[in-house]
């Protein structure tokens, strides 16, 4: 295997708090210029990364809840939410969490699509539909 094809199949992590906007934009550089399949990086410097690596083949990706210290504002308000896009809740029953498609199935949390702020609703939602799916998984319809 090549330097080059080894390369075009790893990531580049660039998530040292202490490296400076000259060694990240150096790093990123490096992953452009021989083709790395992604760099990884601080949220803090998205926004570096997606100037350096446009027009590249290079994946950007980001680390969300790593307590390096390298998180602006943004950030973490974004971490708070609740990421849309999971299982449609019209595919399971509200009564018993099942699956409407596939019996015997139960789904919870944050696999479903659910989308709210932080403050105790995702995490309540992620409780009563487990607790809901669990007892309907264990012990069916009798209650």
């Amino acid at each position: 295997m090549t330097k080059q094809e080894f390369l075009s199949m790893n990531d580049h992590s660039l998530l040292k708090p202490h490296l400076t906007k000259k060694e990240i934009m150096e790093g990123l550089q490096y992953a452009k210029d021989n083709h790395c399949a992604s760099v990884c990086i601080n949220p803090c410097n998205l926004d570096i990364a997606r100037e350096v690596l446009e027009g590249s083949d290079v994946k950007i990706g980001t680390v969300i809840g790593f307590p390096s210290g390298a998180h602006t504002t943004f950030s973490k308000v974004a971490e708070a939410i609740v990421t849309a896009g999971g299982i449609s809740l019209k595919e399971f029953s509200p009564k018993t969490m099942e699956s409407k498609l596939v019996k015997g199935l139960y789904s919870a949390g944050e696999v479903l699509d659910i989308d709210a702020f932080t403050g105790g609703y995702n995490l309540q939602a992620a409780f009563s539909t487990g607790y809901v799916a669990a007892m309907h998984a264990v012990h069916g319809d009798e209650e």
